[in-house]
């Protein structure tokens, strides 16, 4: 169970850094994600689901996408994000952008 928590809390981590680097690549955005107000993160997550590719150039698996989504989730909601990124509907734009 500790292995467990383990790689998931790195596994967390390592995609929050990927979308850290694309909010600074793209929107000059220096801000910790849960300091961004909802409408504006969830135009950079869609932005950031649709664009994003792996370091060879390829594009990532849905299944890969959806659990960086978990990942910004689980995060968000351990900042005590106003919104739960998964159900509310003011992310339907970053959920619809799954759905590629």
């Amino acid at each position: 169970m500790i292995l467990y928590k383990a790689r998931k809390m790195r596994k967390t981590a390592s995609d929050l850094r990927l979308l850290k680097q694309f909010l600074r690549d793209v929107h000059s955005q220096e801000d910790d994600i849960e300091t961004i107000e909802p409408d504006t993160l969830c135009s950079y997550m869609a932005e950031f689901f649709v664009s994003v590719r792996k370091p060879d150039g390829q594009q990532y698996e849905p299944l890969t996408l959806r659990s960086f989504f978990a990942s910004f989730s689980r995060h968000l909601k351990e900042k005590d994000y106003p919104e739960q990124i998964i159900e509310s509907p003011l992310f339907n734009k970053a959920r619809e952008a799954l759905k590629f």
